[in-house]
C-alpha cells in the first residue's frame, strides 16, 4: 500500500520538474499527471476476496462516495489528453 501510494507521488514529481525542465528549454509542450481516482471495478483488486470487492465496491462508490465509475475516469482522461483548456 505505502509502496503503491509512493509511485503515484514520485509520479507528480517526476511530471512537475519534466515541466519545469521544458519550460526552461523554451518548449512548448506540456506535460500532465493523472490519477483516476479510487475505480474498484477494475482489476486492481483481482486478487482480493470477490465477496469483499463487491461490498467495498458499493461501499466506496455509492454509499461514501469516494469512489469513481470506469466511465467516469476514462472521461476525465479523454478530457485531459484532447481539451484545449488544460493548463490554462
Amino acid at each position: 500500500d505505502k509502496a503503491y501510494k509512493d509511485s503515484k507521488l514520485a509520479n507528480v514529481y517526476f511530471t512537475r520538474e519534466l515541466q519545469r525542465r521544458l519550460t526552461a528549454a523554451g518548449s512548448k509542450v506540456q506535460v500532465n499527471c493523472f490519477n483516476p481516482g479510487l475505480i474498484v471495478g477494475t482489476g486492481l483488486f483481482r486478487d482480493q476476496n470477490q465477496v469483499f470487492t463487491k461490498v467495498f465496491d458499493i461501499a466506496a462508490t455509492n454509499l461514501l462516495k469516494v469512489g469513481e465509475s470506469t466511465h467516469w475516469g476514462g472521461g476525465a482522461l479523454e478530457y485531459m489528453a484532447l481539451s484545449d483548456k488544460v493548463g490554462e
